[in-house]
């Protein structure tokens, strides 16, 4: 197993969303980061249905998190992994385990190099990632202020 067992939670407690809030200010292109944790909590309320996955290193910190909620009707997926854990198989494995689980998943991927982490350094495209673990780019765009991202599903 490359990644421990996924500890599931219906709702994050204030411990996991601290922990959360790092990870995500951490890894997201700054366009994508929340100032305040009362913005991350308020982003979560509003998803229907979430499942949160999160996934510790042996001194219990987060260094993965991947969330299944429901959007018209559909699943929708969002994954974090530690750039400490990217590289090493983690992100495979979570998602793999999720295309067990889930017959569709459709998700947002940036699809370019353009964006900066909140530590200035480059935020590389996920794109081929999920694309070589069978997701396709469809047409569908999202563009929120300086976020463009791309639609991802698979199968």
């Amino acid at each position: 197993m490359i990644c421990p067992q996924a500890e599931q939670y219906p709702k994050l407690n204030s411990q996991n969303l601290k922990q959360l809030f790092r990870l995500w200010n951490q890894e997201y292109p700054l366009e994508a980061t929340f100032q305040q944790i009362e913005e991350l909590e308020e982003y979560l309320a509003h998803l229907q249905s979430p499942e949160h996955y999160l996934f510790f290193s042996d001194t219990k910190e987060l260094k993965a998190w991947f969330c299944v909620f429901e959007r018209n009707g559909l699943p929708w997926f969002a994954m974090i992994v530690d750039r400490n854990k990217q590289g090493l198989g983690w992100g495979s494995e979570i998602l793999k385990r999720a295309q067990e689980k889930y017959e569709i998943l459709n998700g947002w991927a940036v699809d370019h190099n353009q964006y900066q982490k909140s530590d200035g350094s480059l935020y590389p495209s996920p794109l081929g990632f999920y694309e070589k673990l069978g997701f396709r780019k469809t047409k569908q765009r999202f563009d929120q202020g300086q976020l463009s991202v791309c639609h991802i599903i698979w199968p």
